[in-house]
């Protein structure tokens, strides 16, 4: 069996690997799920430098909102959604299985590309190339996308045309 390629979308945060997902909503071909995202040093440094002019320095950041430097919850919605599902993890460690995936197209994550280009080399958030499941399902459409989102010790498949995401 051929293993499924996958291929990092393109954002500038990556999915809290310490959080699950916040909320899922799943309504006829509707999907939405919530999650917390981490963005790079350089945002997190803008986020603090623009605090320290609101509130005089660091000091006087209160603590509830310095917790929040860096991170957001963000909402992806996929419309025309044809399959979804969620999957806890079988993987002791990891929860992909290498078996069923390439995983050699995924790049270690690097601080320094990231702060330079402001995309995140591993968002965990995917794109799957070579779709297994859409074989699987008899979908051959080239408009529907297999996406794949990792969460703490769940993943989510999807298959749709498209997203968009948001701050919520």
């Amino acid at each position: 069996m051929e293993k499924s390629i996958l291929h990092a979308v393109e954002v500038p945060w990556q999915i809290s690997p310490s959080h699950d997902f916040i909320e899922f909503i799943g309504e006829e071909s509707e999907v939405k799920t919530k999650f917390l995202i981490n963005y790079n040093a350089k945002i997190r440094e803008r986020e603090i430098k623009h605090l320290c002019r609101q509130y005089g320095n660091e000091e006087k950041i209160p603590d509830e909102i310095w917790n929040r430097v860096g991170n957001a919850i963000i909402e992806i919605n996929f419309a025309q959604v044809h399959f979804f599902s969620k999957t806890v993890s079988q993987q002791e460690y990891g929860l992909l299985d290498s078996e069923k995936f390439d995983l050699s197209q995924i790049a270690y994550l690097d601080d320094d590309l990231w702060n330079e280009t402001n995309i995140c080399p591993d968002p965990s958030f995917y794109e799957v190339i070579n779709s297994n499941l859409k074989s699987r399902l008899g979908i051959d459409s080239l408009s529907v996308r297999h996406w794949l989102i990792l969460g703490h010790d769940v993943f989510f498949d999807i298959l749709a045309p498209s997203f968009n995401w948001e701050v919520v």
